[in-house]
């Protein structure tokens, strides 16, 4: 069944970058050899309060890996800076994710694929990593599953906390592993806005017990829509997004930290279809915005990933 039409299929403008990579024997950043690099025009910070910016980013490509991500001097500071402009969480938005319909459909599928892989993996401690509006950790509850929530933002840990009557934990992901370990660890949509994501996993791995389980979401790379003009993806957004990830790579890296029994599917949850093809629909890139179910798994938006610590 033929769900859209196109005038001209491209390629990711993306593959004509290259760069190799390797990442060291302690899995803690990422090493750049060899840089090849193109400068990226974006418009994204403008809006985040950035209209002085002074220079641009530079997208990396590893094609190896397939995977690509920003990097520039100082991104610690600069990253401070971006989120500093948060002077205090959008409420009223929190409250509509939160009590979202369509949000509360993506949690049940994100549990039923999680429990088809490993029906008892949900019975004893959980942690949700960038809990963000709790829409997640809400299903958890609902089902009577143990759960904690964790959040970089001690508001967002704070509204978490009156909402669910959970245990809530405000700290960055490179802080958590002072505090308790778990079996099973959730994040959705989180690891792409870390400066260093193999970090990130390290700090993760370091907090399951072992034979725990590591879920997440993440955009993917390779989904229709970023292959056919990444610029107009709505996930493409610096420096919100630092990080695009690939089956491959993600499988690459946790491998190397530790995890086995990954398990990788592509989908796409059927409440962000109409907001991932406007743009292209405007553009005259995609016409036909109308997709069935089916096209869940043809556009291939985000990558679930499940995994075990041995």
């Amino acid at each position: 069944m033929k769900l859209y039409t196109t005038k001209k299929t491209g390629k990711c403008p993306l593959t004509k970058q290259l760069i190799d990579t390797a990442i060291d024997n302690h899995i803690s950043c990422f090493k750049l050899k060899h840089i090849k690099k193109r400068a990226i025009l974006l418009l994204q910070w403008i809006k985040r309060g950035f209209p002085k910016m002074k220079f641009f980013p530079i997208l990396y490509y590893n094609k190896r890996l397939d995977y690509a991500f920003f990097n520039h001097n100082n991104k610690d500071d600069f990253l401070k800076k971006f989120y500093s402009n948060y002077e205090k969480p959008d409420y009223s938005n929190l409250d509509r994710k939160f009590n979202s319909p369509q949000l509360q459909l993506n949690a049940e599928f994100i549990i039923e694929w999680v429990l088809k892989l490993n029906a008892k993996c949900l019975q004893k401690k959980n942690i949700e990593i960038g809990v963000g509006s709790g829409w997640l950790s809400k299903e958890f509850k609902k089902r009577n599953l143990n759960i904690t929530a964790s959040d970089s933002d001690p508001r967002i840990c704070s509204y978490i906390e009156k909402k669910l009557k959970i245990n809530t934990i405000a700290s960055f992901i490179e802080n958590i592993e002072n505090f308790n370990t778990y079996d099973s660890i959730f994040s959705a949509d989180t690891f792409e806005h870390f400066p260093n994501p193999a970090k990130a996993f390290t700090s993760i791995h370091s907090i399951l017990n072992k034979g725990g389980i590591l879920f997440f979401t993440v955009p993917n790379i390779n989904s229709l829509t970023f292959q056919y003009d990444l610029n107009l993806h709505k996930y493409f957004a610096y420096p919100a997004h630092l990080n695009y990830f690939s089956a491959k790579s993600i499988e690459y890296i946790l491998k190397k930290i530790g995890f086995t029994d990954i398990h990788i599917d592509e989908t796409t949850f059927i409440s962000e279809i109409p907001y991932l093809l406007e743009p292209y629909e405007k553009q005259k890139k995609i016409k036909g915005i109308h997709c069935p179910p089916l096209s869940r798994s043809l556009l291939k938006e985000r990558l679930l990933v499940y995994a075990i610590k041995k």
